[in-house]
């Protein structure tokens, strides 16, 4: 979700995509494709892909704009981004509402209403856009923003301190990621003895790890082979065990006659909120599984063929805002056409179709970029200069700098 640069990877923009898609499916009650999902395979899920991605990008956005521009000139556009994020996490919560006054009054009850917290604003509307407006309430889906909106706030400080030090900026970000249980009981709630869906504190450890791949993205190629293997060996048993305790979760059965009491008693819950230390090294061990299948480019063939699902990944906050819409929408049209809980082929048709919705918003939001930015072409550069296009770098290569006229970069 933050500011494009000049030289994209098509890879990241691809898993961005694709992690937007399935955020879709899986706030879908009882979506078909929900079960094919990272969360099924692992203790993690989409989200530690959407937020690690988020701070890689960030990295690559901040320092692709500052050379390009000048350190100040990426220091305004994340503050401006903050407060974009913040206004699309009320355009959100707005949509959220209204989308649960139109349920609540066509009189179709699916498992996603209550979320909307549309009761407590037909109870007390004006106490509840206050709460809204100062982060106390965030209704569904849009309660991951806040959080966004937080860490492109922070992002001038944590690319100065880990660009003077990476082992100081992950010391830090471990620290507080320690103290967030306790941290983030501080955050504003209109609720009593209720925490944030998405504890900033917690979760900037793997907007940090994203930032910091971001910042040296030759570390992980810097490694020695034996080193290398050592990790895959080890990422590769974490994340079989991942999802051995996926397919336990999955099946309650299987959990009560496996899984003994102390291991419960000891190990539960796995708090996604706080971001457990069980929720990040299963991330960790698959993100380092998938970073090893696409070195030196062996993803770029798909991700091209793929190209509409890398095109939502490009825009990614429009597309956010329009899936936390299709997401309730499909919800409500696959409960009310078959009066209840919906038939796997009805929920897979609206599987379907949420995706094709989500695509033509991502298509809609690309058109509208790139007239600004031909508009902004024509009015800034000269009819002799011919900026040379970028091509989409292999991930794990070094990015290749393209010769082009300065252009404000364009959010999505």
């Amino acid at each position: 979700m933050d500011a494009k640069t000049p030289t994209r990877l098509l890879e990241l923009d691809f898993f961005r995509g694709l992690v937007l898609l399935f955020i879709v499916v899986d706030h879908i009650a009882n979506s078909v494709l929900a079960k094919i999902t990272l969360r099924n395979y692992a203790i993690a899920d989409a989200a530690e892909v959407f937020v690690f991605l988020a701070g890689l990008v960030t990295a690559l956005s901040y320092a692709a704009l500052a050379r390009r521009r000048s350190v100040a000139t990426a220091d305004k556009r994340f503050l401006r981004r903050a407060w974009e994020i913040y206004v699309a996490f009320l355009i959100t919560a707005a949509l959220m509402v209204v989308c649960g006054l139109i349920l609540r009054a066509s009189h179709i009850d699916i498992p996603s209403l209550g979320p909307t917290e549309v009761e407590a604003f037909v109870a007390a509307p004006w106490s509840f856009l206050f709460q809204v407006f100062t982060l106390q309430r965030q209704p569904f889906l849009s309660d991951i923003l806040p959080m966004y909106a937080l860490f492109a706030l922070l992002t001038p400080l944590l690319i100065r301190i880990g660009r003077k030090s990476g082992v100081a900026l992950l010391a830090l970000s471990l620290t507080v990621w320690l103290a967030a249980p306790t941290l983030g009981a501080m955050l504003p709630s209109a609720q009593p003895n209720s925490n944030w869906t998405f504890n900033p504190f917690a979760w900037q450890l793997l907007f940090v790890l994203g930032m910091s791949i971001g910042l040296r993205p030759q570390l992980p190629e810097d490694l020695s082979d034996r080193a290398r293997r050592r990790i895959t060996i080890a990422a590769c048993c974490f994340a079989a065990f991942g999802a051995f305790c996926a397919m336990l979760w999955g099946n309650p059965a299987w959990h009560a006659a496996i899984v003994p009491q102390w291991v419960e008693d000891t190990f539960y819950p796995i708090s996604k909120a706080n971001a457990a230390t069980l929720r990040v090294l299963s991330f960790m061990s698959v993100a380092w599984l998938v970073y090893s299948v696409c070195r030196g480019g062996r993803l770029q063939g798909v991700a091209q063929r793929m190209s509409l699902i890398a095109m939502i990944g490009r825009n990614g906050l429009n597309c956010f805002i329009g899936a936390a819409v299709i997401s309730l929408g499909a919800e409500a049209i696959a409960y009310g056409v078959s009066g209840g809980e919906p038939a796997w082929p009805v929920s897979l048709t609206v599987d379907v179709l949420a995706i094709l919705a989500v695509i033509a918003v991502a298509a809609w939001s690309e058109s509208r970029s790139k007239a600004r930015r031909a508009a902004a072409a024509s009015a800034s550069t000269p009819a002799s200069v011919s900026p040379v296009a970028s091509r989409p770098t292999p991930l794990g290569s070094a990015p290749v700098q393209p010769v082009q006229a300065p252009r404000q970069s364009t959010p999505h």
